[in-house]
Order: C-alpha cells, then structure tokens, then sequence
C-alpha cells in the first residue's frame, strides 16, 4: 500500500468527525471558546510546554542550603550508536550532567540534553533536568522534547500477528513536570503534569488505522495531571545491587486543561534487587500491572514488546487497556567492565479488568553482555538478545539495564 501524507489546516477537513465538536457537545463548552485550527491548538500546547520546563527549570534553581552546597559534577559528552527491531540502527549524541551532593549515600541527578536519529528517519530532541532539594526531601523533573518518530501499529489485542503491521509517523512536542516530597523514610509523594502534542503527519491510504480509526488516529494532543506514591530502597539508581522500588500512580487526561479526549491511566510497578551471596550475582525481578479507562489514544494504550518489555516481541505488537507482566534478571559481576545477563519474561493484555487471565502469556527469554563506561556511576550500555515463545527474535543495543 502507498502512503498519503496528510497535512490539515482546520479540524473540519481531517476526513473524520470533529473531535474538538464531539468533546465540547459533551461537556456543555461554548464552540466559540475553542482553537478552530490545528495551528492554533499547536501554538497553546506549545506554550504549555514551554511554561512546564522553565518552571522546572525555576524550581531546580531555587537556592540550596548550607548543607546542600557541595556537590560534585560527573560530565558525560556521549556520541553512541544503537540498534533495536523497532528502529533499525541509530546515533546520535547526549550531554550528561551528573551531580551528587557530597554526602554519604546521596542519590545521582541526572540531567542533560539528548538528540538520536535512526535509519527509519525517527528523530528525537531531549532535554532534562533533575534536582534533589532539602537534604532530598524534595525531588523535580522537568523535561521538554520534540519528536518525529515512524512507528508500527499491530492492531488492538493479544493475538496479533507478526506480520500484521504497518506504519504510522506522528510528530510533536513532549512535556512534563514533577515534584515529589519524602514524607517517610525512603518515601515519597506528589504531583506532576504531563502534556503531548500529536500531528499524524503520514500513515497508509486505506490502512488499518483508516480502517479502524481507533481513538487518536489522526493525532491527539493530551494534557494530563497525576499523582505518585513512590519507594526508593535500592542502593544505586543506575546499578542496584540490593533494595525495591515502587510505583503506583493515576494520570487523568482533562479536556477542560486542552486534552482532546478525557481518560485516566492507573499503573502499579514493583522491582526487588537482590545480591546472592557476598559477591555473587544480582537477582532482579519486576511485576507491572497498567490500565486504562476512557478515550485513551491507541498510542497511549498498554503495550507489550520492545527493549524494555518482552524483549523479542516488536514494540507495541500487543497493545490493550490492561496489562500485566512479570521479569526477572540474573546479572553477573565485572570482569574488566564486561559483565552478562540472563532474563525471561512473561505478559499479556486484555480489553479490562473483567477479562483477567493467566492463559495465553507471551513469553521471552535471552541472555545479554554489559560494558560498564563508568565505574563510579555504574553507567552501562547493554547488548540483548531476546528469543519468543513463538520462535522469533530481536537484538537490542542500548543503555542502561530494562528495569
């Protein structure tokens, strides 16, 4: 099938029904009060973005205490190369900043600036920053980015085949800030708001998104305010060796705050980190549960596959409003830098919570090889190879472990 590339100028002439119309109908809002024109509805989010990083940018710079002056600074200039199924080879190149208050058991901050681009003509532009303020009783992010990244669309379920896909390219700006306060020992809490700008700029004439026209097909801009719970036991933020984390967190999607559609994401996430014996290997394991609920745009539904998740599986084969996924790795020390990895994983996806069930798991398993690039930071890149219960495969180069 050939592609047709779409340029809109006004919600009318998407070839669809309104969705600005539709939502507005919905909650009583005045037609008047709305952006007529995708134009204008990029130049709000825009702004948007641009309010969420500089404040981010305010709070990170807001003056330490005494105690919090010191600090050292790990400088990381990186130009890399990667490879994975979903986007072929790429490169690019990242600033790091690392810091670190100059205090016994201080966690890393991580921020920098990121750009990569692919051999499917993916591009993507990152910046970072990351704070802990108050002796770490606070932590913000805040990051800005802008992307044009081709991806594949399999349909919705957990049956769909290999070979079903094809490709989609939305383009647009990523935004978020979050600010967490330590309430309780490794404890912590607090809001965040995330926004996403969505333009479909190209996909298949009479494609399976055409034909379907899931929620968010022809692009979907999102702004979203949430909440985290959040446990940090782990000893290294890059590399634990011994510790668990935890994740659980609620985004609603408000169309009163410039959101398209209205829905919510519910997600629970849960790591343990275990050294076996006195220098023995590292035991990782992860259970994840996500879902949706609402008008949730299909690039925003749970998904399965990928060089985080069921590596071997292409990235957003499986996709529903439910998730659910267990991990475990065995990692193995250094030897001058080089270190290796065992893994298996197992997930699915339902349409809800109604249709839970432990049959027909997808299942990956593979074994890995690890550079370490520094030593003090305990900084990776990771070489994976994932095998499916289906007989397929994938090679993964990347950073940093899956979880």
């Amino acid at each position: 099938m050939g592609n047709l590339r779409f340029r809109p100028e006004t919600v009318e002439n998407r070839g669809k029904p309104s969705r600005v119309v539709d939502r507005l109908a919905a909650s009583g809002d005045d037609l008047s009060a709305a952006p007529r024109t995708l134009s204008d509805r990029m130049t709000t989010m825009k702004s948007i973005v641009a309010v969420l990083f500089v404040s981010g940018l305010l709070m990170v710079g807001e003056p330490a205490r005494a105690e919090e002056t010191g600090r050292t600074l790990t400088i990381v200039p990186f130009p890399f190369l990667f490879y994975q199924e979903e986007t072929k080879l790429g490169g690019g190149g990242s600033l790091s900043l690392i810091t670190r208050r100059q205090v016994e058991g201080a966690r890393a901050e991580n921020s920098g600036l990121l750009f990569l681009y692919t051999e499917r003509n993916q591009y993507s532009i990152l910046a970072e920053v990351e704070r802990y303020l108050d002796a770490e009783r606070w932590h913000v992010r805040a990051l800005v980015g802008f992307e044009e990244f081709p991806a594949d669309y399999f349909g919705r379920g957990n049956d769909n085949p290999s070979d079903g896909d094809e490709v989609f390219t939305p383009r647009g700006f990523v935004g978020e800030v979050s600010v967490q306060n330590q309430f309780s020992g490794r404890w912590r809490v607090g809001p965040r708001l995330r926004v996403r700008t969505r333009e479909m700029v190209e996909r298949e004439e009479a494609g399976l998104l055409e034909i379907q026209r899931p929620n968010g097909w022809d692009g979907a801009d999102v702004v979203a305010l949430g909440a985290a719970l959040v446990h940090d036991g782990r000893d290294h933020v890059f590399y634990p060796t011994r510790g668990w984390w935890m994740r659980a967190g609620t985004d609603v999607a408000l169309t009163s705050l410039g959101s398209d559609d209205a829905f919510a994401e519910h997600s629970l996430d849960l790591r343990r980190y275990q050294r076996l014996g006195e220098r023995g290997p590292i035991l990782a394991v992860r259970a994840l549960a996500r879902h949706s609920t609402g008008n949730v745009p299909f690039d925003l539904l749970p998904a399965l596959g990928g060089a985080q998740l069921l590596r071997g599986f292409f990235g957003g084969r499986f996709r529903d409003r439910t998730l659910y996924a267990v991990q475990s790795e065995l990692r193995v020390g250094h030897w001058r830098r080089l270190g290796a990895v065992g893994f298996v994983e197992a997930g699915r996806v339902t349409a809800g919570l109604d249709a839970l069930s432990i049959a027909d798991l997808h299942v990956s398993y593979g074994f890995g090889v690890r550079f370490q690039l520094s030593a003090e930071e305990k900084l990776h890149v990771r070489a994976d190879f994932g095998f499916t219960d289906e007989g397929d495969g994938g090679f993964y180069l990347n950073f940093q472990e899956a979880f």
